[in-house]
Parts: C-alpha cells; structure tokens; sequence
C-alpha cells in the first residue's frame, strides 16, 4: 500500500525550503493583526497550505522551481489578502469566475479551502433573486493536498468539469482524499453554508453531484440525507464496501465491523430516493458502472426506477 500524501516528486532543497518557511513565518506574524476579521480563514487557508507542503513534503510538480513558484504564488495571495482585511475590504469576493474561500471548521478550528465558480452573467448579490447553487465533489487525487488544490483554482482560467446555466458551483476541499467520510463529509456542510451566507442562495435549490469518488461521496451523503438536497447527481463512485472490496465470507472482517459499514454504505438507505430526484451516469466501458448497476437493482426491489445515464 502507498502511503498518504505520497513522497515528493522534486523535492525542494534546503536553501529553497528554508527560504519559504522563512517567508510564511513573516506573513503569519501579519496575519494575526485580522485574525479576528469575519473573513479570516480566507486569507489563513493560504498559509496553512503552504505550512503543511513544507512539514509534509507535499511537492509533487516535475521541477522543484514549480513548486516554489507556487507556493511563493500562495503567499503572495495570503499577503494581499490580510492588506485588504486591515482596511476590511474583500476584493476577491467580487465579480465572476473563479474564487477560493475558506472557512473555519467546527470540529477542530483549522481554515478549510474550497473553490467557488461564478457564470459571467449571473446577478447574485443584495438585492437579487437568489440563486441556485451546485455542490461538486472532486475525484480521487494523491497529489491535490491543499497546496495544489488551491493553486488549481486561484489563477485558473478553465471553466470547471461541470457548469450548469445560471447556478453558482461551489468545489469542497472535503480534507484531500478520504472519500467524503468523517471530516470531509462534514466539510460539505460546512463550505454548504459559507457559501449560503456569501452568495444569497435559495436553500431549496442546492443539488448535490460528484464524480468516482466524489460520485461515491454523492452516493452516499445523497442517500443518508436526502433531505438536504433538491437532486443527487452522481457519476461512477462505489456504494458498498463488500461488493467493491470483492469480499467473500472468508475474507469478511468481524460483525461489528460490518454493522459500522451503515455510516457509508448506500444500499441499506435506498428507499430514501424515494425523497429527491436521483440522477445517475456511468462510463459505457467503466468498471466502476457496477455500482450504478447494482443500486438499480437494488431500487427496482423497492419499487423505483433509476435515471441511469
């Protein structure tokens, strides 16, 4: 098994490690003049990133320079930021495109990022009908931790994998790559109502989707809480430990590891679908498809029919 984040790509040397932990001691020593500001954590995820790719090792661009450059693009960001939350200003909060937000989680007080797209041509603000809002659940990535994840999105010009008309999508960090579980799904909830409070959304129009593992974390946030959303949109991602891990019973861990498998797993909660609109895709030659076709089955005993694309 490989280990989690992996091991560097282009390690940075020295000089060049010693020359950014220099650079974020100076720039966290300033941040703490607008710690106190509302909009604190959007300018804090930026130098925990930074932190963590240095305890960590987290370089993973082909050149150690890239990876300087980017986490120098990070702390140039952060810099700017905390200038801007001295005179209590947000420019970054304005006009469209891309935007990277963070916010304080109430599990363990640390600034979490997450990205936000704006369509061009789409009126959010005070005074505005309120807007629709997609959640997308990125897919498996060994190398995204929050350095490169943020870096993605700050500068990006590329308009995200999914952009449906007129709605605001909102990207969770969901805490790198655990599959949406334990922290990273109460991730979702958290960026969920940042994101309300900032963008004057209508609650009644927060649609849930995702892709492999994000189609799995859809799954199953989808199906534990179908309440929370007006559709569950999901693509490839796993439903159940057993049938994904192939586990037959002599290789079946103990019963009371099986009962805890109901946190995640999907079938048992199938008649909730009965709830929200339910959208399901798979790739034609995708080995992944088993699990859409395995809740079709499942559904089908209950009596429901599966959008399965």
């Amino acid at each position: 098994r490989g280990a989690l984040p992996p091991a560097p790509v282009a390690a940075l040397s020295a000089e060049q490690e010693s020359a950014i932990a220099a650079r974020l001691e100076k720039i966290a020593e300033a941040f703490k003049a607008v710690e106190k500001h509302p909009r604190a954590a959007d300018a804090d995820i930026f130098l925990k990133a930074v932190r963590y790719a240095l305890e960590f090792d987290e370089w993973y661009d082909k050149k150690a320079e890239d990876g300087v450059k980017k986490a120098n693009r990070l702390l140039d960001e952060a810099e700017s930021r905390i200038a801007a939350l001295k005179s209590d200003q947000t420019p970054w909060l304005e006009g469209s495109g891309w935007k990277v937000l963070g916010f304080y989680s109430e599990i363990d007080g640390s600034a979490q990022p997450y990205g936000v797209e704006i369509p061009e041509d789409l009126k959010w603000g005070q005074g505005e009908n309120k807007v629709p809002m997609w959640i997308w659940l990125h897919g498996r990535g060994d190398t995204s931790t929050d350095l490169h994840f943020i870096a993605g999105k700050l500068d990006s010009k590329k308009p995200g994998q999914f952009q449906p008309q007129g709605t605001i999508v909102i990207h969770p960090f969901g805490r790198y790559c655990n599959g949406w579980k334990s922290a990273g799904e109460t991730d979702v909830y958290e960026a969920r109502e940042d994101a309300v409070a900032r963008f004057n959304v209508d609650r009644n129009r927060i649609a849930l989707a995702g892709f492999s593992m994000g189609g799995a974390g859809a799954w199953h946030i989808g199906a534990h809480f179908a309440d929370q959303w007006a559709c569950v949109h999901a693509g490839a991602g796993f439903v159940d430990v057993k049938r994904y891990q192939k586990l037959t019973p002599d290789k079946m861990p103990p019963e009371y590891e099986q009962t805890l498998w109901g946190m995640y797993d999907v079938p048992a909660y199938a008649r909730n679908f009965f709830n929200v609109p339910l959208i399901v895709y798979s790739g034609e030659e995708d080995t992944q498809r088993d699990a859409a076709s395995y809740m079709e089955e499942i559904l089908k005993a209950e009596g429901m029919t599966m959008r399965h694309h």
